[in-house]
């Protein structure tokens, strides 16, 4: 993909866990869920914890009040400033190892696909995708409307029981050969995916949730705090399956080394990471429709003049975090999904976390 300089693959040693919104307050909730795969912002402060361990660079030089070591900057433009990396993730999307030892990569499933949902997907047989369109302006006497200002219908439904593909996921053959042929096979596994065969699959034919009990912990000792347990929901990844990492920017070797340790998410959780020497050749396509490959800020559509153009999406996104610089927590911000879908046209410009299908 023209937008991605390079491609990492990430290989966790254990469970993942990347916590949600919800406040770890006794009493508040009973569960801490895990926001998977995670957020675009999460990967990049991993990389970049990774840059600074790797090339030296003292904490304290990159975080002071008046900024950055200005010889930092000037060795490592791309490190950007604690506020602002100098260059973006694009993803995270899954890669797989299937039969014979061939790769196959999986991208959010687009937003406006829907599909039926019947005992097909049980037997993992063939489905009818069809795409969403717009309601043309001649029914508009009729009062349609949605929750959005244009929003759009399918006109070839397979079935009574039409469902978004959102939140599932499709591998570069069924997003590449859409147009020729929107027949797509079902897979409930990863054991029956094929890199030639147009597939989509559910989140759990990629990674399973276990549910974990933890105590927390006094702020200075580091004892135990008497009467606080907590619980987590944390993801294990199927046996083949590893996270890919897309790069706007060439980072190894001058920024990272070629293979190395990465800390992602809660829990200082590890794992190895390596560049790979070909990513997915996916390449865009010339439908009217783009679709995020990352969660993205509802800021976006007014900066991008998209607020009124039709779009699809899952359930919004809300996000916060914690600012190492200032010690204190960070706004609550609303995220689209990844895997959104909207109908720019052929003439706009595509952000680096999009691509045309």
């Amino acid at each position: 993909m023209k937008r991605v300089k390079q491609w990492l693959v990430f290989d966790p040693l254990d469970t993942l866990f990347f916590k949600g919104s919800e406040p770890m307050i006794a009493g508040e909730n009973h569960e801490v869920r895990s926001i998977f795969p995670p957020m675009p912002e999460t990967v990049l402060g991993a990389l970049r914890t990774a840059i600074i361990e790797q090339r030296r660079i003292g904490l304290k030089d990159f975080t002071p009040s008046g900024g950055p070591n200005p010889e930092i900057l000037k060795a490592y433009p791309l490190l950007g400033t604690p506020e602002e990396s100098g260059f973006r993730v694009i993803g995270p999307v899954f890669r797989t190892l299937v039969k014979d030892g061939e790769e196959d990569y999986l991208f959010p499933g687009p937003a406006h696909w829907f599909a039926d949902s019947s005992d097909r997907w049980k037997n993992e047989q063939d489905i009818h995708v069809a795409s969403g369109e717009l309601i043309p302006e001649r029914f508009a006497s009729l009062g349609l409307g949605g929750s959005v200002l244009s929003p759009i219908w399918v006109t070839e439904p397979g079935g009574r029981e039409m469902k978004s593909l959102a939140g599932h996921w499709a591998n570069l053959s069924a997003l590449t050969s859409f147009e020729k042929r929107r027949s797509i096979k079902a897979c409930t596994s990863l054991k029956s995916l094929r890199p030639d065969t147009p597939s989509v699959l559910s989140l759990n034919a990629i990674f399973d949730f276990e549910g974990r009990v933890g105590i927390a912990l006094e702020n200075i000792t580091r004892r135990a705090r008497q009467g606080h347990l907590y619980s987590s929901t944390q993801v294990r990844l199927k046996p083949g399956v590893t996270i890919a990492i897309g790069l706007s920017d060439d980072l190894v070797p001058t920024y990272l080394n070629e293979k190395g340790v990465l800390q992602l998410g809660g829990e200082q959780r590890v794992g190895r990471y390596e560049l790979l020497s070909k990513g997915p050749a996916l390449m865009d396509g010339n439908a009217p429709w783009i679709m995020s490959l990352s969660p993205f800020l509802i800021s976006e559509l007014e900066k991008n003049n998209w607020q009124n153009l039709p779009r699809v999406s899952g359930p919004l996104i809300r996000m916060g975090g914690w600012d190492m610089k200032i010690q204190f927590h960070k706004p609550v911000r609303s995220y689209f999904p990844s895997g959104t879908a909207i109908m720019a046209g052929q003439n706009v410009s595509i952000p680096h976390n999009f691509i045309r299908l």
